[in-house]
């Protein structure tokens, strides 16, 4: 169990969720009393968009932790905190290992994921440098990946490109497929917001190719999102639509809530812009319940603007 385990985790952390899934389901079946791949695989099935199952998982894992190590046990409860969406208590867990463990670089992007996640983004960038200034010698792709995160929150569309375009650098040098995929997808989006459609619309089309070879369906789906929001300035409207559509289909498959809020609130923008209202009144205030659902006030905020746009159009 502890040998899946640990060839699990360096699946996931090369963003093979679906490897992962399946080294962890093989820990638990030789063991089904390890906390810790319950928890890792929460961590997985949230990777692969799965948010109820993570949910379900790691309050699991987080009943068989009473026994752990105190670090162990922490390391449980922040993933358990964060499938929750308790975000400040998730912070102050994932604070107590980096400072237990400062130079352990999974501690610091768990911490740096969970502020830019909860909406404090300038700290999770402070936690990203502080590691760095720390470690020089550390040349971990996810670090960049965070720092992408957390510029676009703060709409530091450049820094985003450049820390997305270095992560897809480092992913390809080391063979790490998904890395790169999921860099792409983050330069693209940085591309599209700098008025580069054409070039943003070549990074996705990539990103989805690798994605759909290694079976990805979240990843596909989120790349959809991408591809049609590239194209929807477009004279290809029905195009855009369609990809929408296809990726909403994907995500209430997949009941991946972030992914559905995101798609409902492209497909709002395009009901907008044909002048039906009410139907992107509908698809926006949707969008907004499942955000503040999952905890997402970042995009809840997007979502009330919007929704303030088209009660402006409705008078």
């Amino acid at each position: 169990a502890a040998r899946l385990y640990a060839e699990g985790l360096i699946r996931l952390r090369q963003f093979d969720a679906l490897g992962a899934r399946s080294l962890f389901e093989q820990a638990i079946k030789a063991d089904r009393r390890f906390p810790l791949a319950h928890s890792a695989l929460a961590n997985t099935w949230s990777q692969l968009g799965y948010d109820s199952r993570a949910k379900e998982v790691a309050a699991r894992a987080f009943e068989l932790s009473a026994t752990l190590p105190r670090a162990d046990r922490l390391l449980v409860e922040g993933t358990y905190r964060e499938m929750s969406s308790q975000w400040k208590e998730a912070i102050a867990i994932w604070q107590t290992l980096a400072t237990f463990f400062p130079d352990d670089v999974e501690h610091a992007l768990r911490l740096a994921n969970a502020q830019i996640a909860s909406g404090a983004a300038k700290d999770g960038l402070a936690t990203i440098e502080n590691f760095r200034k720390r470690f020089p010698a550390s040349a971990d792709p996810r670090l960049n990946l965070a720092e992408a995160e957390a510029a676009d929150t703060l709409s530091d569309f450049k820094r985003m490109q450049t820390a997305a375009a270095t992560a897809a650098a480092e992913g390809e040098a080391h063979g790490a497929r998904l890395v790169v995929a999921n860099a792409r997808l983050r330069e693209g989006a940085a591309t599209l917001r700098q008025g580069d459609s054409t070039r943003a619309v070549m990074l996705f089309e990539e990103a989805r190719a690798i994605y759909a070879a290694a079976g990805d369906r979240a990843g596909v789906a989120r790349t959809l999102n991408n591809l049609a929001s590239a194209i929807s300035d477009g004279s290809d409207t029905a195009r855009s639509r369609a990809l929408y559509n296809e990726g909403l289909t994907i995500a209430r498959a997949m009941r991946e809530q972030d992914l559905v809020a995101r798609f409902l609130n492209n497909l709002a923008i395009q009901e907008r812009r044909a002048g039906n209202l009410q139907a992107s009144l509908k698809m926006n205030q949707e969008s907004l319940a499942i955000r503040r659902d999952i905890g997402d006030r970042t995009n809840a905020a997007n979502s009330l603007n919007n929704i303030g746009n088209v009660l402006l159009d409705l008078g």
